[in-house]
């Protein structure tokens, strides 16, 4: 996996602001006539391939929409339109499920495909946690309840989300107790139970070991979901280092300083939160 890059000293690590990725400024698609993908040609959404989400507005009734598009240049062999079919396919799937963001149609045209979705105008839940800087215990718990419901609506559905984080979790709107959602389901597998999986994918903070050594099912979320915790408490990353590898080196080890993070000191009955 490489040499770790760094200490893992909680005093080294930066804030989770410090980890914000950079996106590509939106651009509104040309508004051309589309066809309904058929059910059985669905898409995968690749964290870093799609663009941010774009706002349309459906004029005759004054409704607004999220649109997600996908250049097809960027589809460059079978696997990677068989993974945005899987997309399309477990959004459709899981449509209807309070918490998670719904699917209203996926449409094409000759240079992209279009996934249109409600809504979501409170933003993502990582800038809500940068505005915040960590939430309070009460907070992080009645905010842990809703991921969790989530990630057990996913599971007894048959899916497997593997790549939660914050940024993968929109608030429907700006109050304080907005409703939570989870979207991108970009990574995203239909699973039977018992059934193990090999491919590494996700996002380096929140990955579990056992996906690092490629044997894993439906526990992979559930380890995403703890960091996730360990964030909203303390903001920032459990497990950190300078580059990828040390990130999983450090997730290998799985040593947790509970003691001196900055701005708040763990005690144990947090870990049972």
């Amino acid at each position: 996996m490489g040499n770790l890059c760094a200490s893992g000293d909680s005093a080294s690590r930066p804030p989770i602001r410090e980890k914000r990725r950079l996106i590509m400024a939106p651009t509104i698609p040309t508004v051309r006539p589309m066809r309904m993908v058929p059910p059985m040609l669905q898409l995968k959404l690749h964290p870093l391939m799609i663009p941010p989400s774009l706002l349309r507005n459906r004029t005759h009734c004054g409704e607004q929409f999220a649109c997600k598009t996908i250049a097809k240049r960027k589809l460059a062999s079978k696997e990677d339109i068989e993974d945005v079919r899987r997309e399309v396919q477990i959004m459709h799937h899981l449509t209807g499920q309070s918490n998670i963001v719904e699917l209203k149609g996926a449409y094409e045209d000759k240079q992209s495909v279009h996934l249109v979705m409600e809504l979501c105008a409170g933003g993502e839940l990582f800038d809500r946690i940068i505005a915040k800087g960590h939430y309070t215990e009460r907070a992080a718990a009645s905010l842990l309840r809703t991921v969790v419901q989530i990630v057990h609506t996913c599971h007894s559905m048959g899916v497997i989300h593997r790549d939660l984080k914050p940024e993968n979790f929109l608030l429907l709107n700006k109050e304080e107790d907005s409703p939570l959602k989870a979207t991108d389901f970009g990574l995203s597998v239909f699973y039977k139970s018992g059934e193990e999986f090999k491919e590494i994918v996700g996002s380096a903070y929140y990955i579990a070991p056992e996906v690092l050594k490629r044997k894993y099912g439906p526990e992979a979320d559930i380890w995403s979901v703890g960091v996730m915790l360990y964030i909203f408490l303390s903001g920032v990353p459990p497990f950190w280092a300078e580059s990828e590898n040390g990130i999983f080196n450090s997730i290998l080890r799985g040593h947790i300083d509970f003691t001196s993070d900055p701005g708040l000191q763990f005690h144990l009955k947090r870990r049972s939160l």
